[in-house]
């Protein structure tokens, strides 16, 4: 458990912040993902204080007083939600194995038992009720595709339309799908971009619960929910299908997940 205020997270080739307005991406603005190359995350109380490279970040009078963590190589991006999760059953295994994929909020649509949401929020995990007013619609990459249905989901996108990412997985008893293997469905089967994957799996995501004024991109005042992944490009996720990417895994800036381990935060 981090028990310092002050939290940095430093070395990280890249900081993909998704940071922009208060809304759904649409269109050729989910290729805009706001990287921060060499950056750095300060953080607090459970948010963001400030984001850069790690550079100004570093020399900031705060950050030498704060706890560090190593992202030497890799890339941090907003903590993913899942906005569509068929969990048939939660258990406390299958809160932690969301959290060890890099699912920090979620949308169970069939968890709705008092127990299986104490099992989502004791992980740490947010719980989005439902859409906001501007909700995209959501894509469920792994579920069966109608005909013509991957080529419909990229002709909305180029018209300008916003989309929100989930894993839909409904099998009774099987674990939780990945949010990274959702991304990089979307991209090999529908023809997404990785930076259209990528904001559809955080910022719009984060809409589509309801939860999008608080998580879903890494800026100052938000949620301290981010992912470090052990790869030096976000480009490169899809072409990592079935790899589990996740390195450590925060959650408002407490350490819920290293490689290896889960632990358990009091928030």
């Amino acid at each position: 458990m981090i028990r310092s205020p002050l939290v940095i997270v430093r070395g990280a080739r890249q900081v993909v912040t998704v940071r922009g307005a208060n809304r759904p991406r649409r269109g050729p603005e989910m290729n805009d993902v706001g990287i921060v190359q060499a950056g750095a995350v300060l953080m607090a109380n459970g948010v963001v204080l400030s984001i850069g490279t790690g550079h100004r970040i570093e020399n900031l009078a705060q950050a030498r007083r704060a706890q560090e963590i190593d992202a030497s190589g890799c890339v941090i991006i907003p903590g993913l939600v899942d906005s569509a999760a068929y969990l048939p059953v939660v258990t406390a295994h299958s809160a932690q194995r969301l959290l060890a994929h890099g699912t920090t909020a979620v949308k169970p649509q069939q968890a709705g038992s008092r127990r299986s949401l104490r099992h989502l929020t004791g992980a740490g995990l947010d719980v989005g009720a439902g859409g906001e007013e501007e909700a995209p619609p959501i894509l469920a990459p792994s579920l069966p595709a109608a005909d013509g249905e991957p080529l419909r989901w990229r002709q909305a996108i180029d018209s300008g339309a916003a989309i929100a990412l989930a894993t839909g997985h409904a099998e009774a008893g099987a674990p939780p799908g990945s949010m990274t293997g959702a991304m990089a469905l979307a991209c090999l089967s529908y023809g997404l971009t990785p930076a259209e994957a990528l904001c559809a799996a955080t910022l719009n995501a984060g809409h589509a619960i309801g939860l999008g004024a608080t998580l879903g991109s890494l800026e100052v005042d938000k949620q301290a929910d981010m992912v470090i992944l052990d790869v030096p490009d976000y480009r490169e996720i899809p072409y990592q299908f079935g790899v589990n990417l996740v390195r450590t895994v925060l959650k408002r800036g407490h350490l819920v997940y290293r490689r290896g381990e889960i632990r358990w935060p009091k928030l």
